[in-house]
Protein backbone atom coordinates (compact mmCIF):
# COMPACT_ATOMS: atom_id res chain seq x y z
CA UNK A 1 0.00 0.00 0.00
CA UNK A 2 3.01 2.84 1.00
CA UNK A 3 4.80 1.64 -2.69
CA UNK A 4 1.55 2.32 -4.26
CA UNK A 5 1.15 5.22 -2.62
CA UNK A 6 4.72 6.64 -3.27
CA UNK A 7 4.69 5.30 -7.19
CA UNK A 8 1.54 7.56 -7.22
CA UNK A 9 3.09 10.64 -5.91
CA UNK A 10 5.93 10.15 -7.82
CA UNK A 11 4.27 9.41 -11.21
CA UNK A 12 2.44 12.84 -10.36
CA UNK A 13 5.46 14.81 -9.58
CA UNK A 14 7.25 13.38 -12.21
CA UNK A 15 4.28 14.33 -14.83
CA UNK A 16 4.10 17.78 -13.73
CA UNK A 17 7.78 18.41 -13.78
CA UNK A 18 7.77 16.76 -17.58
CA UNK A 19 4.91 19.33 -18.44
CA UNK A 20 6.97 22.15 -16.77
CA UNK A 21 9.74 21.58 -18.91
CA UNK A 22 7.59 20.93 -21.98
CA UNK A 23 5.74 24.24 -21.79
CA UNK A 24 9.22 25.80 -20.90
CA UNK A 25 10.61 24.41 -24.34
CA UNK A 26 7.62 25.12 -26.05
CA UNK A 27 7.71 28.95 -25.12
CA UNK A 28 11.68 28.90 -25.97
CA UNK A 29 11.35 27.62 -29.09
CA UNK A 30 8.54 30.23 -29.70
CA UNK A 31 10.37 33.30 -28.85
CA UNK A 32 13.22 31.81 -30.81
CA UNK A 33 10.88 31.98 -33.77
CA UNK A 34 9.36 35.50 -32.81
CA UNK A 35 13.41 36.58 -32.39
CA UNK A 36 14.02 35.37 -35.85
CA UNK A 37 11.07 36.50 -37.67
CA UNK A 38 12.20 39.74 -35.85
CA UNK A 39 15.82 39.85 -37.09
CA UNK A 40 14.51 38.53 -40.85
CA UNK A 41 12.02 41.76 -41.08
CA UNK A 42 15.16 44.28 -39.77
CA UNK A 43 17.46 42.67 -42.16
CA UNK A 44 14.79 43.16 -44.86
CA UNK A 45 13.90 46.30 -44.31
CA UNK A 46 17.43 47.63 -44.60
CA UNK A 47 18.38 45.65 -48.03
CA UNK A 48 15.05 47.73 -49.08
CA UNK A 49 16.14 50.97 -47.99
CA UNK A 50 19.76 50.67 -50.35
CA UNK A 51 17.39 49.33 -53.47
CA UNK A 52 14.46 52.07 -52.90
CA UNK A 53 16.18 54.87 -52.02
CA UNK A 54 18.56 54.54 -55.44
CA UNK A 55 16.36 53.12 -57.65
CA UNK A 56 12.31 53.76 -57.68
CA UNK A 57 9.83 56.71 -57.79
CA UNK A 58 8.29 58.97 -55.52
CA UNK A 59 5.23 56.69 -55.65
CA UNK A 60 6.77 53.59 -54.99
CA UNK A 61 8.66 54.87 -52.09
CA UNK A 62 6.19 56.01 -50.17
CA UNK A 63 3.79 52.55 -50.12
CA UNK A 64 7.07 51.16 -49.26
CA UNK A 65 8.30 53.71 -46.54
CA UNK A 66 4.37 53.28 -44.94
CA UNK A 67 5.21 48.81 -44.36
CA UNK A 68 8.71 50.17 -43.30
CA UNK A 69 7.45 52.49 -40.65
CA UNK A 70 4.64 50.01 -39.52
CA UNK A 71 7.84 47.09 -39.63
CA UNK A 72 9.59 49.81 -37.48
CA UNK A 73 6.83 49.84 -34.70
CA UNK A 74 6.36 46.21 -34.08
CA UNK A 75 10.73 45.89 -34.17
CA UNK A 76 9.96 49.02 -31.39
CA UNK A 77 7.03 47.65 -29.42
CA UNK A 78 9.33 44.24 -29.40
CA UNK A 79 12.53 45.85 -28.08
CA UNK A 80 10.42 47.43 -25.93
CA UNK A 81 9.32 44.50 -23.59
CA UNK A 82 12.10 42.69 -24.15
CA UNK A 83 13.84 45.74 -22.33
CA UNK A 84 11.03 45.51 -19.88
CA UNK A 85 11.67 41.75 -18.65
CA UNK A 86 14.96 43.00 -16.89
Amino acid sequence: MTADCLIALVRGKLKASLLEQYEEMQQDALAGIKADEIIQSFDYERKKRSTFQYETTEEVKQEKAKVSLERAKEFMNEMKKLTAKR
